[in-house]
């Protein structure tokens, strides 16, 4: 149960912050495809 009580630990400060974390992420993601795919485009 300590591993538990242990993870919950460095999993819960992190919580508030995960939203905008997935938001940056995603963010991130779309930025890199549009990238990509204008990248890809243009070498064709």
């Amino acid at each position: 149960t300590s591993r538990i009580f242990c993870t919950m630990q460095i999993v819960l400060p992190y919580q508030k912050e995960s939203i905008d974390y997935y938001i940056i992420g995603t963010v991130l993601k779309v930025i890199a495809g549009l990238v990509f795919m204008h990248h890809y485009k243009s070498n064709r």
